[in-house]
């Protein structure tokens, strides 16, 4: 039997003895029964699979939560005789905020603790620190410390320390975070992996905050907190997006890598091409956690519908578009030069995104970065710009210091000084790109 339950500060889960989930299936004898309820922030999940596990093989975890709903407890009991489940560990969790600090037995000694920098929002929690674990601590007689090496989406990927044997973990995911491949000595130990959130190994479960995430389905087990708000769907993960955005709390899909001003909606919908592949990197910063809102889903059916009367008054196909970097450019321009009483550049006024000199730097850095140096041929000093755009890019790649990474910097801010002669706009496109 498998039972999930949650009153805000106590849930149970019953289990089969295994590190992957079991399925969530229609009822019938036999079959799994999964009956949902949210008003608050735990879900309640019951599934029952009472005919299909052997007795040897049932787990029970129970967890208690705080006030912010932390799970600050994790219990696993085994039964072995089909009648009285035994404790065998109790684990209590320590936070800073979200971030998890320590793990600590039943007796308040510390199995592992976590260090954390920076997550994927560039701040210590925003994203609520996806991408920003730095250090895995196993305690014990002699102390391992493995840093965590990460995919561009926060996903944990290795685990590497110092000595003879350097690489301890190393993952492999879908893209939903199945778990493909998990190989070294801490492998399993370590509990941190897809998304950088908690992966229960006796479920194949992942704590997320507000929900818990079946990574072999590929959706949540409860129903969204934040209900239609994220869409009506409501155990879509990240909008079945998960190559671009992450979930920071099992509430909404979040975009950081900015926002994309010609929409991935729309460039999902191209041929494959120069011109399709600045619109899929050319984004604008955001000040505040970008998520796919209702009003940013209405945004994207509004610039899909301008797209359609811009290609019909330039006389352009969407194929042409694809293949030109140029008038990708172009149509990104268009769209930021709306005006603030339509649909669009309502949107893109508001102040969850920078001003007009920003986001003119990011055009200019974004197309340098996305172009093959095309874009700007007709401007003095354009295709400077895009070779110390591109040299800088070959700096992060290779891993350069901070101090290399800023005299690339300026080298580019100086060019782009040269095209434009606009030292607010240099002045964003240093602030972007200095470390």
């Amino acid at each position: 039997m498998i039972t999930l339950l949650s009153c805000f500060c106590l849930g149970l889960l019953v289990c089969a003895l295994s590190t992957r989930a079991q399925p969530v299936a229609s009822s019938g004898s036999g079959q799994q029964v999964s009956e949902y309820a949210l008003k608050e922030r735990g879900p309640h999940h019951r599934v029952t699979n009472v005919a299909q596990i052997a007795n040897a093989n049932r787990l029970r975890l129970e967890f208690a939560y705080d006030y912010m709903h932390r799970r600050v407890q994790k219990i696993v009991s085994t039964n072995s005789t089909g009648s009285t489940f035994v404790a065998q560990s109790t684990n209590r969790f320590m936070y800073d905020g979200w971030n998890l600090l320590a793990i600590l037995d039943s007796q308040s000694s510390i199995l592992q603790s976590f260090t954390w920098g920076q997550d994927l929002s560039g701040t210590m929690q925003d994203a609520d620190g996806i991408g920003g674990l730095l250090l895995v601590t196993a305690h014990g007689g002699v102390n391992t410390n493995c840093f965590a090496a990460y995919d561009g989406n926060g996903n944990v990927t290795a685990l590497v320390r110092g000595g003879s044997d350097p690489v301890v973990a190393r993952y492999k995911y879908s893209a939903y975070g199945e778990l493909l491949r998990a190989t070294g000595l801490l492998a399993v130990a370590n509990p941190f992996r897809w998304s950088t959130k908690f992966w229960d190994e006796e479920s194949g479960l992942i704590y997320y905050g507000y929900r818990y995430y079946d990574p072999d389905q590929g959706r949540w087990l409860g129903r969204d907190p934040i209900e239609e708000k994220g869409g009506l769907n409501l155990h879509i993960f990240v909008s079945n997006q998960p190559s671009l955005a992450v979930d920071r709390f099992g509430e909404n899909a979040y975009y950081p890598g900015g926002h994309h001003i010609a929409t991935m909606q729309l460039a999902e919908t191209l041929p494959d091409g120069p011109g399709t592949k600045f619109l899929k990197k050319f984004t604008v910063p955001a000040v505040e956690p970008h998520y796919n809102t209702r009003e940013h889903r209405a945004y994207n059916a509004a610039v899909g519908a301008f797209f359609e009367e811009w290609l019909t008054q330039n006389g352009v196909t969407r194929a042409q578009v694809a293949q030109s970097a140029e008038l990708a450019q172009q149509f990104v321009q268009d769209v930021m030069a709306q005006p603030k009483n339509n649909r669009i550049g309502s949107y893109l006024s508001k102040a969850a995104f920078l001003g007009g000199k920003a986001l003119k730097a990011a055009v200019i850095i974004g197309g340098a970065f996305a172009s093959a140096g095309m874009v700007y041929s007709a401007y003095a000093g354009g295709n400077d710009v895009v070779m110390a755009a591109h040299q800088y890019q070959l700096d992060v790649a290779r891993g350069a210091d901070w101090a290399t990474l800023d005299l690339a910097a300026i080298e580019a801010g100086v060019h782009v000084q040269t095209m434009t002669g606009d030292y607010f706009v240099t002045m964003w496109v240093l602030d972007s790109l200095l470390q």
